[in-house]
């Protein structure tokens, strides 16, 4: 049977008495930590949301999280993949920088404004971007072997094979720890899990695993272990969908059958109270790229083809709008925005890769554009130049609202 264990956490701390009164310093022990705080004031956010007409590029480069007007960036070289370093979205100008020499950045989230990186050694650092400092640390056992990181609402989850820990986002304070089946693997990123209220259903090379986030307890699971995604519908829902276009509706929190749909596209990718998205990645000028599934009517809502000419680089469901990419040309790419419930094309920017990229002109054939992230406002696109070393991959680009 699946253990739940609760653990109660003390903070070390050293109570001094001074002439003023008492004050409590909490005692971190010295994790080789290098802070250099920024100048000027704290840059706000370009926006709010999920921006409908995302058609002005306000940044260039990498990015790894936007947080606020901030371009969140883990070096990516073997000098600087011990920092983690902030820029103006604006200015461009470096804003702060967090690092440990030596120590390896694995990984960095974002959540309620917050940041949590995960260190190579198994350290877990809550980050205030404002202030540029700590908040809480965490040294886990085992750094070693495959782990990811978990945001789920006031709880931030470290997830490894056979084994689930929950800590307070706001205080790192451990509150529970739970193994999970055995044989699972943590698997995909947190990109493929899918939150329904305080249960968060978990993609593991074994198949879906659900686990209550506020009791620390698997509710069901491993399921479908050849399906491919799990995909998000509401707080009560989520579907399970294979690479042959099905998906099977779930209880979320029980784990019974709801019944299944079929996509008209492709397979299943994401989904709204209302909706499932689906998406084809394949060829043919007549064929459905994207297509939306009314779950309440359970009929085809909407149907977006491929049309002549040009490749088109996933979707991105984003709140109730759905981001895509096509090209347009061998140097042109076109970032489209569409409502998720209706299919109905909210906005349209083209983009010029000649204005962003330095590469021979039979590179640009090869260059895929896709959406990253879309978040405080800006709409994050990974241009990948599929060279490898020969040239370098190309700079994100963050897009705003006019």
């Amino acid at each position: 049977m699946p253990r739940r264990r609760v653990v109660l956490a003390a903070a070390a701390a050293l109570v001094v008495a001074a002439a003023a009164g008492v004050s409590a310093v909490v005692l971190w022990p010295d994790y080789g930590e290098r802070i250099r705080s920024g100048r000027g004031p704290y840059p706000e956010a370009v926006g709010g949301g999920s921006p409908v007409h995302p058609s002005r590029v306000v940044a260039r480069g990498d990015t790894d999280v936007v947080v606020d007007g901030l371009r969140v960036v883990v070096g990516n070289t073997a000098r600087t993949s011990d920092t983690v370093t902030a820029y103006d979205l604006r200015s461009g100008e470096r804003f702060w920088s967090y690092a440990r020499p030596d120590v390896q950045v694995r990984e960095v989230q974002e959540t309620g404004g917050a940041l949590y990186v995960r260190w190579a050694d198994g350290l877990l650092a809550a980050f205030d971007p404002r202030a540029a400092e700590v908040v809480w640390h965490r040294m886990l056992a085992d750094g070693a072997g495959e782990m990811g990181l978990r945001l789920a609402g006031d709880v931030v989850l470290v997830v490894r094979s056979g084994e689930a820990r929950a800590f307070a986002a706001a205080t790192g304070e451990e509150k529970w720890a739970a193994d999970l089946p055995r044989g699972c693997r943590s698997g995909a990123d947190a990109r493929h899990d899918a939150r329904a209220g305080h249960i968060l259903v978990l993609r593991m090379s074994c198949g879906a695993v659900a686990l209550d986030t506020r009791r620390g307890a698997v509710r069901w699971g491993p399921w479908g272990a050849g399906r491919t995604a799990v995909v998000p519908v509401d707080d009560e829902r989520v579907a399970l969908a294979r690479g042959d276009g099905t998906a099977v509706l779930h209880s979320a929190a029980r784990g019974e059958r709801l019944g299944s749909v079929r996509a008209p596209a492709g397979t299943f990718v994401a989904g709204t109270r209302d909706t499932l998205v689906s998406y084809d990645g394949g060829v043919g000028t007549r064929s459905v790229v994207l297509a939306g599934w009314d779950l309440a009517a359970d009929e085809l809502a909407w149907t977006i083809r491929r049309g002549r000419g040009g490749s088109w680089s996933g979707a991105y469901l984003a709140g109730d709008l759905l981001y895509t990419v096509r090209t347009t040309t061998a140097t042109q790419r076109r970032l489209l925005v569409y409502d998720a419930a209706t299919g109905q094309e909210r906005s349209r920017t083209d983009i010029d890769l000649t204005e962003y990229l330095d590469v021979p002109r039979y590179a640009y054939d090869d260059t895929e554009v896709s959406v990253a992230d879309v978040s405080y406002g800006t709409v994050d696109l990974d241009v990948d130049t599929g060279r490898g070393l020969l040239f370098p991959s190309g700079d994100d680009l963050l897009l705003a609202a006019s």
